[in-house]
């Protein structure tokens, strides 16, 4: 009975949560370790946290969960979908999501609805973003996408085929356009291989890669050039600086230099030991606050020993240190002592 078919009463309800719950400790037993329970208490009070920031869009924000509006825009990840998703794509969600709040569609839209507002206002308005997060919620969006281009195909068929008075042109249409989607973002994907992180669409533009999201768009991708060379440079036992240095120093192994000491850049105590004939790896959206007023000194007062790029997109200045590079660090040291 159409009238009745969401009562489904108090025990069934009850039910339907039970064997939720069952299937997923089924599926996720680990849940049941302490380990796992340490880890999420870690994580959730920021232990697990190791920057203050984040780089969006050029500009640095603070970047905790309850850092609320304070912290990265609330528009990050409508910026995202912009400037990463196919354009078709794109399109057939803006559409699909319309579609959504029509009856027509049938009651199974209410899950794609529920879907899109939980992660919503999980995610939208938390101060602490990473590109990673969206991945919860891309299913969803797919499916509105998909939603969106079923609407279109179905639209185009119904013209075709009163226009060329003909069933089959519209079928032929149909499939042209549903075909087409497929065909740009497979497109899409191959244009960025084997760099997917910086594949950037119409909108965004390709001259733009790794200016948004600089810190996801590159993660760790330059790290094996930048010691490969740094190897072929370094004297015995020299330092070298990152915000990555437990990357660092596995792409050291591989290249026979254990000898090199990994440093964190943002340890002042570390720094403090660095001396003439060392290296510092400046990484694009590797820049935070605690950090930002030190880089810029160095980039002012000394010039790249190399650069490193991950494809054609500059990704990374590598600084092979002396007295006036080390002036300016140690300069910010001090100021940080002052204060």
């Amino acid at each position: 009975i159409p009238s009745t078919r969401w009562q489904i009463g108090k025990i069934r309800f009850i039910k339907f949560f039970l064997v939720m719950g069952a299937v997923f400790l089924i599926c996720n037993p680990s849940i049941l370790l302490p380990g796992s329970w340490r880890a999420i208490l870690n994580f959730t009070s920021y232990r697990m946290v190791g920057h203050d920031s984040y780089e969006f869009m050029g500009r640095l924000y603070p970047h905790k969960f309850t850092d609320w509006l304070k912290g990265e825009p609330w528009y990050f990840y409508l910026v995202l979908m912009g400037v990463k998703f196919p354009v078709l794509t794109l399109l057939g969600f803006l559409s699909g999501f319309i579609l959504l709040f029509r009856k027509k569609i049938g009651d199974g839209r209410y899950f794609l609805i529920f879907w899109l507002f939980f992660w919503g206002i999980t995610f939208t308005f938390a101060g602490g973003k990473f590109t990673r997060y969206f991945t919860a919620v891309l299913p969803a969006v797919i499916m509105a996408a998909a939603l969106g281009v079923q609407w279109a195909a179905g639209w185009l068929g119904r013209i075709c085929a009163r226009v060329f008075d003909s069933p089959g042109a519209g079928i032929y249409a149909r499939a042209a356009l549903a075909s087409l989607v497929i065909v740009s973002a497979l497109w899409s994907s191959a244009s960025a291989m084997p760099h997917y992180r910086l594949y950037m669409n119409l909108l965004g533009g390709s001259a733009h890669a790794g200016q948004y999201f600089p810190q996801d768009e590159f993660y760790d991708a330059y790290m094996q050039d930048a010691l490969t060379e740094i190897a072929k440079r370094a004297s015995p036992g020299a330092r070298v600086a990152s915000e990555l240095p437990t990357v660092a120093a596995y792409y050291a192994q591989r290249v026979n230099r254990a000898d090199l000491v990994w440093v964190e850049l943002s340890d002042p105590s570390e720094l403090g030991k660095l001396a003439p004939g060392d290296f510092v790896i400046d990484g694009r959206g590797r820049t935070y606050f605690s950090i930002q007023a030190m880089l810029s000194r160095l980039r002012q007062a000394s010039r790249p020993a190399f650069s490193i790029a991950v494809g054609t997109t500059p990704a990374a200045d590598v600084y092979g240190l002396d007295q006036k590079s080390l002036a300016a660090l140690r300069g910010q040291l001090l100021q940080n002592r002052e204060r």
